[in-house]
């Protein structure tokens, strides 16, 4: 057990405005994804025991698939994606208490709630739309590559509860994918007489099946540990960029009480790949990090990658979108100089050299958009002072626009609540 504990360790730390289409269709996929699963675990019921509905509880201890780490811009145009890491999304205030957490009355709260809203828009406005400091713990990119399990109980929480995850959200075509699944009564694994499982295409074909097993081979770790293991591999003459698949499964407990969950995972085909070759130079009070891909086929590519200190500080985040043809290339990463000077973070400014952290390479050709390894090139820049780079914020045209909206509405609150009909 501790070796598996040890090995979902280490797969934690692997996970322009053109490329917030692409996170959002992902973020699409996955919604599709999870609604067709709800359907699935609802068919056959007669074959369920009464009222045995599946529940969720995603937890946070496997490795990473899809989160919402990325910022999404309001109002979503298709022609203005970007990328963003920010503490809560740009569009949920929460603004409804004082000072001493009363609750407000609505028209105060509206005015709280835009004055939150104008802050937060200000502070993206500082930074261009292809970079942004990175305002979270866990590593943006990480985020996105996060699993969750999902968890399904008796129609009132009954034990026992079947668990069930993939080992990733997206394995490559040299990737055998895995899914794990066990049974818990009272919060403790337990042996299970048997779990299956069938795997459906994204048009909800059958597939495949999956026989799980608990001894030691072919993918499971550890015998006896009550982690169920079943491995599959997709078809050979599916040569699709990218394949969804939901997985279907079906836990038997020793005393014949069945519970179903589901989980969906992806098979990618990448297009490109990182040669593991980078360089950095200055460049317009920025910081720019090229990294060198190698295309296999023509297409379209989106490249992001987080940049940290050397005592291992998150300190930003940097993505491009390019069309490519077959050959090397080297796609440029920029690095906002503000983001050195840790002026939304309090930080303070922070002096190089810088470690090039986590690296990303998609192929978005076409949806779904197929991801490569999460790249980890430990890249060391040259001794940069943080007084090199531009502190002035970037005044982003759409964050201004945004701002100059918001206080309209601010002003307009405001004299209704002085002049109240």
């Amino acid at each position: 057990m501790e070796e598996r504990e040890t090995r979902k360790d280490r797969q934690r730390t692997q996970g322009p405005r053109v490329a917030r289409g692409v996170w959002l269709a992902g973020g699409l996929a996955v919604a599709v994804l999870l609604g067709l699963g709800v359907w699935l675990l609802r068919t056959e019921d007669a074959s369920l025991p009464e009222g045995q509905a599946a529940s969720r509880s995603p937890t946070a201890h496997v490795r990473p698939g899809l989160s919402q780490a990325y910022e999404v811009r309001a109002p979503v145009s298709q022609g203005s994606p970007t990328l963003g890491i920010w503490s809560q999304p740009p569009l949920t205030p929460t603004a409804n208490r004082d000072e001493v957490g009363a609750e407000l009355d609505p028209r105060s709260a509206a005015i709280a709630m835009t004055k939150q809203l104008i802050e937060d828009y200000k502070n993206r406005a500082a930074y261009p739309p292809e970079s942004k400091p990175i305002m979270q713990e866990q590593d943006p990119l990480l985020s996105d590559r996060e699993v969750s399990p999902i968890s399904a109980a008796g129609p009132n929480g009954e034990d026992p509860v079947l668990t069930v995850f993939p080992e990733a959200a997206s394995f490559e075509e040299d990737e055998l994918p895995t899914v794990y699944a066990y049974l818990t009564v009272a919060g403790e694994k337990v042996a299970a007489r048997e779990i299956t499982g069938t795997v459906f295409t994204h048009e909800m074909v059958p597939i495949g099946e999956l026989a799980f097993h608990d001894d030691g081979q072919e993918g499971d770790v550890q015998a006896g540990d009550y982690v169920y293991t079943a491995t599959w591999r997709a078809p050979r003459e599916d040569r699709a960029l990218a394949s969804s698949y939901f997985v279907r499964v079906v836990g038997l407990s020793l005393e014949g009480i069945e519970r179903r969950a589901g989980t969906s995972f992806q098979v990618s085909r990448p297009h490109a790949r990182i040669t593991g070759k980078f360089r950095d130079r200055f460049e317009d009070g920025s910081l720019l990090i090229e990294a060198e891909v190698e295309v296999r086929q023509a297409g379209r590519f989106h490249l992001a990658a987080t940049l940290y200190s050397t005592a291992n500080r998150p300190l930003g985040l940097a993505q491009t979108s390019a069309e490519l043809e077959p050959g090397t290339h080297w796609l440029p990463l920029k690095f906002y100089g503000r983001i050195f000077h840790g002026l939304e973070t309090g930080s303070g400014p922070v002096d190089g050299p810088y470690v090039l952290r986590f690296v990303s390479l998609m192929t978005t050709t076409s949806m779904p958009n197929a991801l490569s390894r999460l790249a980890e090139p430990q890249f060391v820049t040259q001794p940069y002072r943080a007084t090199q780079f531009t502190s002035a914020p970037f005044n982003d045209p759409f964050y201004l626009e945004a701002i100059e909206r918001e206080t309209e509405e601010l002003h307009r609150l405001e004299a209704m609540a002085e002049n109240p009909e």
